[in-house]
């Protein structure tokens, strides 16, 4: 099994499901992936799912441990483990899942998105532009978390209900797509590229209750029109009693609190069409001794990149704002704001790919600016000669929050590649030697392994404190520079990086890492080893990702 099938079933009418004498009626997978750290822990999830593919249902059952495990390199085995394994940190969970409907019921560690991540700690996340939306959904952690305890999730979706309205046009296609030949047969049964133009609805709810007594309920609707126009609306509840809370300091924007009740109500829209898209979230907060307050965000997309609409340019905007006593869906205040974000992207034939981003940040709506920051990215085809460029990025960042220590930044990197097979016939005999008669130096195992191609990155990184003076003047704050290069012949892969960096009077350190892979059919093996101070202390790391489909 794949991890589609922990999705809800797809927006636009129904998959057309495979022929029952060709689904098995059993199948199962297993999962064991795991790191262990030199001189730290060793981390490992286990996996195991069983499924009845012809009813749509997957028992996945979950194992997460991370333990305190040194291991000593070189290695001595007189002391190989620190201490003995007891189990302690491994956590038991698992779920039932209903694939064509999404539904799906849940105990253990939790990840959420949708409505309720976006409404937890939203200056952190980048500005709510409309494409960037995920459906309302939870699934079990992957990765240990001793902060999270184990809850109880379900999630109801119904079937689709949808009936045929008329024919259309297909929709649009991207530019990787190959176009089809007049006359084939496309997935609704028509012929001569006509699509059956579908109307549907379906519902859908949740409910989400742990130990630490926080219950969190949701549900909305999703409704399409003929493949082109997405409906979805959802709401959103939360509530349970604070810790009480004290001041950090002689001066804080929050007094010492007792608890107190917490209430967040949200509602979240999207409205997405092959021209324009339109999102928009709206959250209350209500905290005892503490005051009521709002979340507001809009986003709006026009165009669509990489399709034939707008010839494959997009533009989008972005706002959102929090009063200064709205609590998020995890309890905390993100604090006052005003936020705006607008970013113009292009995809083309063969990968290409152009971005260009601003985001404006201010404490309130009249308030000063106190950050700017803007980007540019451009991603090229893959280049046929020997050295090509593929991609490049500039950013920079106004940082003003902190008064006392304005902070100005500039980023930049570039990527490159280096394709040994596009040199010269008489470039490869000399690297590789004369091939035997009757085979041609470009083939063979140990050939294709060496002519494979290199990807090297160069980046770097300069932030310095500005000065009030005219003109402004700066001050060195922190710089940083590196390179990446990374191979991957044949099932191998390595990666090396090497990089310098300075901050105030400290003293420069070197960060080197290198990293060696290798493919096998049931899955990966690597090994890491790095010095975040080179040549200082070093770290060890061997990961394996083991999988049975």
């Amino acid at each position: 099994m794949t991890l589609a099938l922990l999705w809800p079933a797809p927006l636009f009418g129904e998959t057309p499901e495979p022929s029952a004498s060709l689904t098995p009626p059993f199948a199962w997978s297993l999962l064991w992936s795991g790191a262990w750290e030199d001189k730290k822990d060793l981390t490992q999830r286990g996996d195991l799912r069983l499924s009845l593919p012809r009813q749509g249902l997957t028992l996945r059952s979950e194992i997460l441990d991370k333990e305190p495990a040194e291991f000593h390199w070189p290695w001595e085995h007189s002391s190989v483990f620190a201490r003995s394994f007891d189990g302690s940190g491994a956590a038991v969970q698992g779920g039932l899942y209903h694939n064509p409907t999404g539904t799906r019921l849940l105990y253990g560690a939790l990840d959420d998105w949708g409505l309720p991540a976006r409404l937890r700690n939203t200056w952190q996340h980048s500005a709510p532009f409309a494409e960037n939306r995920k459906p309302s959904m939870a699934d079990l952690k992957t990765a240990p978390a001793s902060s999270a305890d184990p809850e109880f999730y379900l999630y109801l979706g119904s079937p689709h209900l949808s009936f045929p309205l008329r024919k259309a046009d297909p929709p649009d296609k991207t530019f990787d797509e190959p176009s089809g030949e007049a006359g084939d047969e496309n997935a609704t049964g028509n012929k001569d590229g006509e699509a059956a133009e579908l109307v549907g609805l379906r519902g859908f709810g949740s409910a989400r209750i742990g130990q630490s007594d926080r219950p969190t309920f949701g549900g909305g609707l999703e409704g399409w029109f003929g493949g082109k126009v997405n409906v979805n609306l959802e709401g959103f509840y939360t509530g349970w009693t604070l810790p009480a809370k004290k001041s950090s300091a002689w001066f804080s924007e929050s007094p010492p609190l007792p608890e107190r009740d917490f209430r967040l109500y949200g509602l979240g829209l999207l409205t997405d069409t092959r021209l324009f898209g339109l999102s928009s979230d709206w959250a209350w907060s209500e905290t005892f001794a503490w005051g009521r307050d709002f979340y507001g965000a809009l986003g709006l997309r026009i165009g669509r990149a990489g399709t034939a609409a707008l010839k494959g340019w997009q533009l989008s905007l972005a706002v959102d704002k929090a009063g200064p006593r709205f609590t998020g869906s995890d309890g905390s205040g993100p604090g006052e704001g005003f936020r705006t974000g607008t970013k113009i992207e292009w995809r083309g034939r063969g990968g290409r790919l152009f971005r260009a981003n601003t985001t404006l940040r201010s404490p309130g709506l009249e308030e000063p600016l106190n950050r700017i920051s803007a980007g540019l990215y451009y991603r090229l085809p893959p280049g046929q000669g020997p050295f090509s460029v593929n991609r490049f990025s500039l950013s920079a960042d106004w940082d003003e929050r902190d008064r006392e220590k304005p902070l100005d930044g500039l980023e930049g990197a570039m990527g490159f590649s280096i394709r040994p097979r596009a040199f010269p016939p008489w470039f490869i005999e000399f690297l590789l030697g004369e091939p035997e008669p009757g085979k041609d130096a470009a083939g063979g195992f140990l050939t294709d392994f060496w002519l494979s191609p290199l990807h090297f990155q160069a980046s770097a990184s300069l932030k310095g404190i500005r000065q009030d003076t005219d003109p402004p003047s700066y001050s060195f704050y922190s710089f940083k520079a590196g390179g990446d290069l990374s191979w991957s012949p044949r099932s191998f892969q390595f990666r090396l990086g090497l990089a310098y960096g300075e901050q105030n009077d400290k003293e420069g350190l070197w960060d080197f890492s290198f990293s060696a892979g290798v493919r096998v059919k049931p899955g990966r093996f690597g090994l890491k080893i790095a010095s975040a101070d080179f040549p200082g202390n070093w770290a060890y790391t061997l990961s394996w990702r083991l999988e049975k489909k």
